[in-house]
């Protein structure tokens, strides 16, 4: 257990803010138990049984890393409320890059013998996790009867020495107007405030360009030509100063490559070499929504639910080596808001390049749409669209380094892609490749998918992981019309 001060008072003791301050324990309030903050006695404490997960909460809060002692629970319950809330909050986060299911994925690989493309099966058992650790933490909060932090006690966990992760701390270096020493919480929320919804929306990325940025960038470059964030301007004046345009190559044309890797600098090159890009990505997106909730600045975030599945053919090869690997997967996946706005929006992907490298594109697609989803960043059909230019620059990656262990087999993996995103009977069909999508009304097509390839053949211009040149949504790469679905129409 670390050392720590003590503050040795009565019972009833009451300390103002001032007085807490000069006796130089401020940085380390949670040192003081909450009821020497009341105006009153102790709270009678219950027994409680604890589970395992719950356990587990505790110990990770209390910063425990042996076994479970009998005076954690009352240690955990004396914690000073805000600083406790924090880190049961930024315990969450972390279970998308340091979680159990890495343990979970690695025996899965070695004891069940499954294929080798399951490795990238990331976000089924991500999303076990996360809810597990939610519940735990709601049952801790309901068990304990533990109040809810106030407001002074919120800022007062995120001053606390030691308490922010290091990315919560770069959001507070962001702040406009911040003195480069101590943490300004009003700059912060000054900040924060003075964004609109979309901004706020994608203020997480803006301490550093990441793997997102450089997804959403080409999105806006070659689709939509919308404003650029801060963080995307950033990254394509990285990309201009680099030099790595080649005569006459516009950012757009570039970004149709994979140049953020092949042609880049090595300090462009980093962006996407970090541990875990994506994943560090979707931890820093919950750790600002974090921040967002300790300065009481609320935004809507979805609630979202994923079903995913691969081709039958995939189950047989789990038995029988001999039988050749399917090469697709699929997923559900479901979004609702509390304002009661929800849609559907269901991912077929068909691997290329070889049973291995078909079956491995496809897998990583899969898993980065559906990590993209469950980290709140599908909220339309665009979304949908930069998702999947996403998980284009995912698989170059692995692209890249599959090569440099001289797995040259898989050097032209990729996998077509084909969504259907349903929205208050409204259908919007995304595709890349020759996968398509079909209406089908009174037993006749009615719309369908323009193929990207070569009739009659098997030779297509576009594909996820291998430059997606086309994503298409409705057949049209700039804007799009939803089409009305009427009663009884069948969508394949």
């Amino acid at each position: 257990m670390q050392d720590r001060k003590l503050l040795l008072l009565s019972p009833v003791a009451r300390l103002s803010r001032t007085a807490v301050a000069k006796l130089g324990v401020f940085a380390d309030a949670y040192l003081i138990p909450d009821r020497l903050r009341s105006n009153g006695a102790p709270r009678a404490q219950t027994p409680s049984t604890l589970t395992g997960p719950e356990k587990a909460i505790v110990l990770s809060v209390l910063r425990e890393s042996g076994s479970w002692k009998d005076g954690f629970e009352a240690e955990f319950r004396s914690m000073h409320a805000g600083v406790r809330e924090l880190r049961m909050r930024n315990h969450i986060c972390s279970i998308w890059t340091d979680g159990r299911w890495r343990d979970a994925l690695a025996v899965k690989l070695a004891v069940e013998s499954c294929p080798a493309s399951e490795a990238h099966c990331r976000s089924m058992l991500i999303a076990a996790e996360l809810h597990g650790a939610e519940a735990a933490c709601a049952g801790l909060r309901e068990k304990l009867s533990l109040a809810a932090p106030s407001l002074m006690q919120m800022a007062d966990a995120l001053k606390a020495r030691g308490e922010l992760t290091p990315g919560q701390a770069l959001f507070f270096r962001k702040a406009p107007g911040e003195k480069v020493r101590g943490r300004d919480i009003a700059a912060f929320i000054k900040w924060v405030r003075s964004l609109r919804p979309d901004e706020l929306r994608h203020a997480w990325r803006a301490p550093e360009p990441n793997i997102v940025s450089a997804a959403s960038l080409s999105h806006k470059e070659r689709f939509t030509g919308w404003p650029l964030s801060d963080d995307e301007q950033a990254l394509a004046g990285a990309i201009r100063d680099s030099r790595c345009l080649r005569s006459g190559e516009t950012l757009a044309k570039a970004l149709c490559t994979d140049l953020s890797i092949s042609r880049a600098g090595d300090g462009l090159r980093a962006v996407y070499d970090a541990p875990d890009p994506l994943l560090s990505c979707a931890r820093a997106s919950m750790e600002f929504d974090t921040l967002l909730d300790f300065v009481e600045v609320r935004r809507e975030r979805p609630g979202v639910s994923v079903e995913g599945g691969s081709g039958i053919s995939s189950i047989h090869a789990i038995f029988d080596p001999g039988h050749p690997e399917n090469d697709d997967t699929s997923t559900s996946i479901s979004v609702s808001f509390p304002s009661g706005r929800s849609f559907t929006l269901d991912f077929v992907f068909d691997g290329v390049g070889g049973n291995a490298g078909g079956s491995i594109a496809s897998m990583m697609a899969r898993d980065t749409v559906e990590i993209a989803a469950l980290a709140g960043w599908v909220r339309g059909p665009e979304d949908a669209r930069m998702a999947l230019l996403l998980a284009d620059m995912v698989i170059s990656m692995e692209k890249r380094i599959r090569t440099e262990r001289n797995e040259y087999l898989l050097r032209g993996m990729g996998t077509t892609a084909v969504a259907s995103y349903i929205e208050n009977g409204r259908f919007c069909g995304i595709h890349c490749g020759d996968s398509q999508w079909l209406i089908i009304r009174n037993g006749e097509p009615v719309h369908q998918s323009n193929p990207h390839g070569l009739p009659d053949t098997n030779i297509i211009y576009s594909c996820v992981g291998a430059n997606a040149g086309s994503v298409h949504i409705n057949n049209s790469d700039n804007g799009f019309t939803p089409i009305v679905l009427e009663d009884g129409d069948y969508v394949t």
